[in-house]
């Protein structure tokens, strides 16, 4: 939702400077095994992840099209989309951009927050931000505050701060939920996620001139 969300917000207001296509959200991807203590979780294992990205970036470029962004909205995929991005590199001639929602709405996020550090993961302070603000499904009254502490310093706090970090060591290998939550959401307000999401709507719009533009 958030993912689809972000990229029909950025492409209205993109359209308005340059042709702009929005594909349909990929919508099944790889979660790791820890998810699976929540029903309805539907995992696909990380090559199929990495083929289906190649697959539909190669035949859009068979069908003309030159300039890609890709907007990432799923931790478990930072790295795959990274690869698929390397795979196609070497298939394709085109100029492609990958992108993670969550990096895109850094400075926003940093000046609104309440929480601590380890409070904006999974389900946290932004991500039920934003899901507030687009008037989707969110019952507060069940949110449940559970932030998550690093085990060390070399790892970052949360996905907002997690650039900091030295080295990669999955939340999930380090940190347990009882709901799901890894964060938290008792912070998060429709104001937080519409300052947030104008703020992540302009930083697109700035990324999409510099591709119009390159070569």
């Amino acid at each position: 939702m958030i993912g689809m969300g972000t990229a029909e917000r950025v492409a209205k207001e993109a359209q308005k400077e340059m042709p702009i296509l929005v594909m349909p959200a990929i919508w099944a991807g790889y979660s790791g095994k820890g998810l699976f203590n929540w029903p309805g979780t539907v995992s696909l294992p990380p090559e199929i992840v990495i083929a289906t990205i190649e697959n539909i970036v190669c035949s859009l470029n068979t069908s003309g099209f030159k300039r890609f962004l890709l907007l990432n909205s799923h931790g478990h995929h930072e790295g795959l989309i990274n690869v698929a991005a390397r795979n196609i590199a070497d298939k394709c001639q085109v100029t492609l951009v990958v992108s993670n929602i969550w990096r895109m709405a850094e400075e926003s996020m940093q000046r609104v927050r309440e929480s601590e550090d380890g409070g904006e993961n999974h389900a946290g302070e932004y991500e039920t931000s934003l899901l507030l603000e687009m008037e989707k499904r969110v019952d507060m009254v069940q949110a449940e505050d559970e932030p998550v502490k690093p085990p060390c310093r070399y790892v970052g706090g949360d996905l907002i701060t997690r650039h900091n970090a030295k080295v990669f060591w999955s939340t999930w290998g380090h940190a347990s939920s009882k709901t799901g939550t890894y964060g938290c959401p008792t912070k998060a307000t429709k104001a937080k996620g519409k300052e947030v999401m104008d703020a992540t709507v302009q930083e697109y719009l700035e990324l999409l001139r510099e591709i119009r533009n390159a070569r």
